[in-house]
């Protein structure tokens, strides 16, 4: 029995081995390592579309020789954090401002087939307008704003607004950081708004909040910031990524998204304008998982007058799920598109051996080894200074190499397969050793 276990042995340990380039189904170059050892990776969309783990395990880095080098998730030194929406402190100091302004009055109507129909006018107005102002504090330690968002009453009437929002930091210069229409109309029991004003300059101690004319039925209660920790690095761009259709099931459509990525956010696109419907929205990992809420969305699309409009998309719990299902109120002549919203990850990579330096993804076979890179990225600072960083790199196209194409497959069944052949060589073994007794005379 002994050389059957030991074969036995071999057939285990020759399916626990390293993982080399070839063994993953694509690879990318890291561009940009001539001077450091040390680099922080952005995953793009092509990376996140061919592996195949929810845990992105199976997305490895390997220098020219086809060494594994240390390469995983980036420590909380270096990783963008979460968002979070916080209260503001807002104080309103209404003025008279004798500028000309741009004056935007829309208004919604029942269209003929039972949708909607917008009616704007844009119209200058040469007097003195009204002008409503709000100062907001935004300065936390430590956080960037990345909008800011407009409560109102909840029963307000129909109202639009021109808003202008500007930063500064000490109450006294003032730089421009957006404008945007403030919308809340009412259709068929659904209440359409767009309240959120994205702010592209994060770093200003105060806002000031313009409102145009502002209209009898608006009612602002309060402000709301949305604001993520600074990152030494800065914090990547949202990403939007289209999910695939599935099928259409009554009022709801489900979809499958085509890449592992961590979503943030959630937005419909309805196929056609003057439009609106309201969408419950779920997901899940894998397809025998249950359903799990995660937003309701009122979806709307309306254009008149050269404006265009369209919904703010909502906030989702994060997550890497693959299965989506959006159940509309109403009936509609054409499948909503699904986009989902992300931020690309960052990736610490630390290189020994020579160049190029090359990520590889996509196996269900071969997996990333653990390293422990916060204890590595600590000692690094430790030798180079609190203030050191990793270099900001990137991935250069896709390399479609013959050893790459179609590798990181399994066999269908491995483990039934594996099973089998420890099977046979078990059973091989058991008839060594009973011809090996039937060779001994009896005694």
């Amino acid at each position: 029995m002994k050389p059957a276990a030991a074969l036995i042995g071999m057939a285990l340990s020759a399916c626990v081995c390293a993982a080399t380039p070839e063994d993953f189904a694509q690879r990318w170059q890291v561009i940009g390592t001539q001077a450091d050892n040390a680099y922080a990776v952005p995953l793009d969309e092509s990376v996140y579309r061919a592996v195949k783990r929810q845990d992105l395990s199976d997305l490895a880095a390997f220098n020219a020789a086809g060494d594994q080098l240390p390469f995983g998730p980036a420590p909380a030194g270096i990783a963008a954090a979460p968002a979070a929406w916080r209260a503001a402190k807002a104080f309103r100091v209404p003025i008279q401002a004798g500028m000309s302004e741009s004056q935007v009055r829309m208004q919604i109507a029942q269209g003929v087939k039972g949708g909607m129909r917008l009616d704007a006018d844009i119209s200058r107005s040469t007097g003195a307008p009204a002008m409503d102002e709000w100062i907001i504090e935004a300065r936390h330690p430590g956080q960037a704003t990345e909008a800011l968002q407009v409560e109102v009453a909840g029963q307000s009437a129909d109202f639009t607004a021109q808003v202008s929002v500007e930063g500064g930091d000490d109450l006294q210069q003032w730089r421009p950081l957006a404008s945007a229409v403030l919308v809340s109309l009412q259709q068929e029991g659904r209440r359409l708004q767009k309240l959120t004003i994205g702010l592209p300059d994060g770093g200003a101690d105060y806002l000031r909040v313009r409102v145009s004319n502002p209209p009898p039925a608006l009612e602002i209660t309060g402000y709301r910031l949305k604001q993520r920790p600074v990152s030494p690095l800065g914090v990547p761009a949202m990403h939007w990524i289209t999910a695939d259709l599935v099928k259409q099931d009554g009022r709801a459509y489900i979809y499958r998204l085509p890449a592992w990525i961590a979503h943030e956010q959630l937005d419909v696109d309805i196929n056609g304008t003057d439009l609106a419907a309201r969408f419950d929205i779920a997901s899940k990992r894998d397809e025998d998982d249950a359903w799990r809420h995660e937003a309701v969305l009122t979806a709307f699309q309306l254009r008149a007058g050269g404006v265009a409009l369209h919904n703010d998309p909502v906030t989702a719990r994060s997550g890497r799920m693959r299965h989506w299902r959006i159940a509309s109120d109403t009936v509609l002549t054409a499948a909503p598109v699904l986009k989902i919203g992300y931020r690309p990850e960052r990736f610490l990579l630390l290189t020994h051996g020579k160049p190029p330096y090359t990520v590889a993804a996509g196996s269900l076979a071969a997996k990333r080894n653990s390293y422990p890179l916060q204890v590595l990225f600590s000692e690094v600072q430790r030798r180079q200074g609190s203030s050191w960083r990793p270099a900001s790199v990137r991935l250069g196209p896709p390399l479609h190499s013959a050893a790459a194409v179609g590798a990181g497959r399994l066999p269908e069944d491995w483990k039934k397969s594996l099973l089998w052949l420890v099977l046979a060589l078990g059973a091989g073994g058991v008839m060594l050793m009973v011809l090996s007794l039937l060779k001994k005379p009896a005694a």
